[in-house]
């Protein structure tokens, strides 16, 4: 059984990224395995452990919902402490870099974006120190085995090259602390890297594609050549789909069109339904069983894999593209200083929006957002004071929270005026403190965490607008609710 790699990440496009430079790298000598957030790469790897797969490598990302990467690397340091671990991301705080040095043995950090000669020359590295820490085990075995027979003198080298590894170990976590260095935020970086890496992927894709398309243009089957374009075109469809099979789901249908294939006859029914499946092809039909079979298939299905490949890369590119142009898009709002100081027209839900995905970050670590928007008339108000005033509410709701928990966002005319309520579920507000909330340097929060200011400009803001704001609260819901005159 091949030892297993695991990509981790939560973002489509960068697990994508990586499933193809690291498929590059492992060839057939491992099997790849990925999963799209901490949960699910805990479930896969205590099914692969108890299936006595040997887990040779994770590669997982920092910041995602629900579990940290330093959090899934120490609990699979705790059941499989000879695994190599990995973490990869834009953005990582040094508690969790020390946590993962200290608790998980993290073997290397790499920031996004990467390039791709380093990133395929860590993995190839580490896989390297995995196959020697392997042998040495197995020679640990050997010694200990023979130990009451053997001499002093090859007690004192076995104790030698313990000393050894435990220097190798301190140097490594050394070297990893000086790599650390002050990265750009974690999502502008996210989407950077997935275009660096798709760009990568594209040209390599295009290269390979383009060999094959070469060494097989002399095919004059139209059989064989209308079922390989038959394949691209379903290929290209499924490609459109925004669903995600889960790891478990796709391992099994993987293992399942493999021995389908091997039970048709063909020889490399692994590597063909392994590139299938990637295509997100599930099954096969009689119109492609000419190309399946033929002497030169598996050359036909790796052509469709990267011309598929290509597209899918080109996609994640516009994608994550299209992510930071819609942050900086929201810095640029957001930092805009008025200077005529006159109320203009302004769409109140296209602000809120602003600030949503500024704390967008924040907000996918384990916050859920409702949203009840009703259709608003233009307001006429000062747009970047009200960007602010909702900044303030929502990152109230988000600390009063946590970072766990729900956010409500709620939008309705009331008669001449407009309604809109910011509620969280955190534990709430005293009843005792709640007169005081929007006093100036009144804080509920400890020392150091707050100015108490964040109220208190929120109310001036609604003054300034000639409206009114209020507070309900009781554990588990908290409501502010605005209310300003259409002008």
């Amino acid at each position: 059984m091949k030892p297993v790699v695991v990509c981790i990440d939560d973002d489509p496009t960068i697990l994508d990224s990586l499933q193809y430079e690291l498929s590059a790298v492992l060839m057939d000598n491992y099997e790849l395995e990925t999963a799209t957030g901490g949960e699910e790469a805990l479930e896969l790897m205590g099914e692969l452990l108890e299936e006595d797969c040997s887990i040779a490598l994770v590669v997982s990302d920092y910041v995602m919902p629900g579990i940290r990467g330093d959090e899934v690397l120490q609990h699979l340091h705790e059941v499989s402490p000879e695994t190599l671990k990995i973490m990869l991301t834009g953005q990582a705080t040094l508690e969790g870099v020390t946590n993962a040095v200290n608790r998980a043995k993290l073997y290397c950090y790499i920031a996004k974006p990467w390039q791709s000669e380093n990133l395929r020359s860590i993995i190839e590295e580490a896989l390297v120190r995995y196959d020697q820490a392997q042998r040495l085990e197995a020679y640990n075995r050997a010694l200990d085995a023979a130990l009451e027979e053997r001499n002093r003198g090859l007690s004192i080298t076995y104790q030698t090259l313990e000393i050894t590894e435990n220097q190798l170990v301190r140097s490594e976590k050394m070297a990893l602390l000086g790599q650390l260095v002050a990265g750009i935020a974690h999502e502008i970086n996210t989407p950077l890297g997935a275009i660096a890496a798709s760009s990568s992927n594209t040209i390599a894709a295009f290269d390979a594609g383009y060999r094959l398309l070469r060494q097989l243009a002399q095919q004059t089957d139209p059989t064989v050549r209308n079922a390989f374009f038959d394949l691209v075109d379903r290929a290209l469809l499924a490609g459109h789909s925004t669903v995600r099979l889960p790891s478990r789901e796709k391992r099994q249908k993987r293992r399942a069109l493999a021995h389908k294939l091997s039970n048709q006859g063909i020889e490399a029914a692994a590597t063909i339904a392994d590139q299938l499946v990637d295509m997100q092809i599930h099954e096969t039909w009689a119109g492609v069983m000419p190309l399946l079979t033929a002497v030169d298939g598996e050359d036909w299905v790796a052509l469709a894999y990267h011309l598929t490949q290509v597209r899918r890369s080109g996609q994640n590119s516009a994608i994550a593209a299209q992510r930071a142009t819609k942050i900086v898009a929201a810095l640029k709002t957001y930092a805009h200083f008025d200077q005529q100081g006159q109320k203009v027209s302004t769409d109140v839900i296209d602000g809120i929006e602003t600030v949503l995905e500024l704390y967008h970050n924040a907000i996918k670590q384990g916050i859920e957002v409702v949203r009840h928007y009703s259709q608003l008339p233009p307001l006429m108000g000062y747009p970047d004071e009200l960007i602010q005033m909702w900044s303030n509410l929502v990152q109230n709701a988000l600390q009063a929270m946590g970072q766990q928990g729900t956010l409500t966002l709620t939008t309705q005319v009331d008669g001449q005026a407009i309604r809109i309520t910011v509620a969280d579920s955190g534990p709430g507000v005293p009843r005792e403190l709640q007169d005081r909330i929007f006093q100036p340097f009144f804080t509920t929060k400890p020392i150091g965490e707050g100015s108490g200011l964040g109220l208190d400009i929120v109310q001036k803001i609604v003054e300034k607008h000639s409206g009114s704001i209020s507070l309900t609260s009781e554990p588990g819901h908290t409501v502010f609710t605005v209310v300003l005159p259409l002008g």
